[in-house]
């Protein structure tokens, strides 16, 4: 499959964006966890550049690397990778907590358990958790999906 020659099919967008923005709210913990290894990087790195080791051998090291870059260089470049995707993880959670803050009370504590801890996987579980029936979380789910593409709508 080539993307480049694909052409669109009839789609429904509405069930498309839902479906997105229910994603997203499942990734919620993924992104946090990968936010906190970034951020774990990001310190190592600095402490790296901060405190560098110093060699103890008498041989001299080429003064660049096979690639060309020297070891500072290679730290530097490192640092700034881990620091994009940071600022990446970063922005797509501030984005879910928009959409989490749009919701109701009862919308939201559903969309936590169900959606991003659960992740819409045992409906039971969740029900006993948040004292509700198995139809009121997935009432309540289906609620706080249709509000936040609504909001979204509106802000795009």
């Amino acid at each position: 499959m080539n993307w480049r020659f694909e052409t669109l099919p009839a789609i429904n967008k509405r069930t498309q964006t839902e479906n997105f923005i229910k994603n997203e709210l499942m990734n919620y913990y993924f992104y946090l966890e990968k936010k906190f290894e970034c951020e774990e990087l990001v310190k190592a790195y600095q402490c790296e550049q901060d405190n560098p080791s110093v060699g103890g051998s008498i041989a001299k090291m080429p003064d660049t690397s096979p690639n060309g870059l020297s070891p500072q260089a290679k730290l530097a470049n490192n640092k700034s990778e881990a620091e994009s995707k940071l600022k990446e993880y970063i922005r797509r959670l501030e984005i879910l907590d928009g959409w989490m803050n749009i919701l109701t009370e009862s919308l939201h504590d559903t969309v936590k358990t169900y959606v991003m801890v659960y992740q819409c996987n045992d409906i039971e579980d969740a029900a006993d958790e948040l004292n509700l029936k198995s139809n009121t979380v997935n009432k309540y789910t289906n609620r706080a999906i249709k509000r936040i593409r609504k909001k979204i709508k509106k802000i795009c």
